[in-house]
């Protein structure tokens, strides 16, 4: 998605409100085998910080689908992302010689416009969990029978309290 920056790119501290919605499938935003469910809704302004330079403020939310790290039931999550991101002038960043950057590290813009996309990408993408959980409280599967502790409780543990489980050779070996 592109912002235009015409009318603020040559005035010093003004600013342009931005809100928006943009589907998964526009931003190419995909990763694993998580699923974006929801459109991403963005809110935020960019603001003409110095000549050549763009500061992106915002947040960014959207709404995910994915499987719980201990049953393997779908769970969907809301992610939020707070965006601050500084666009640089492409001709500003090719002569900028202080330091060398890696073009993927950097946000830059051409002309009069900034696409939001990459950055929209990016910071979603930190900003999903380590892994996902239906609940705190949830038991997870067995680990000698694979009964979901959930939906039904077993015996297992008791009968095997020597602690020898099907992962006992796994463990030894870290």
């Amino acid at each position: 998605m592109r912002v235009e920056i015409r009318t603020i790119i040559r005035n010093i501290g003004s600013s342009i409100e931005i809100k928006t919605k943009i589907s998964p499938e526009e931003i190419e935003l995909s990763y694993q085998d998580i699923e974006f469910t929801q459109d991403v809704e963005f809110e935020g302004s960019v603001t003409s910080a110095d000549k050549d330079l763009m500061i992106l403020k915002g947040i960014a939310g959207t709404v995910i689908k994915s499987q719980c790290a201990r049953c393997l039931k779908d769970v969907e999550t809301r992610i939020v992302a707070d965006i601050n991101a500084t666009f640089k002038s492409h001709y500003q960043r090719d002569t900028d010689l202080t330091r060398e950057a890696d073009p993927e590290e950097e946000y830059t813009y051409e002309g009069y416009s900034i696409e939001l996309d990459k950055v929209l990408k990016d910071s979603l993408i930190l900003a999903l969990p380590s892994k996902f959980i239906c609940s705190e409280d949830c038991k997870g599967f067995c680990e000698w029978c694979g009964n979901n502790l959930n939906e039904k409780d077993c015996k297992c543990k008791d009968e095997h309290a020597s602690g020898n489980s099907l992962f006992e050779k796994l463990r030894n070996l870290l």
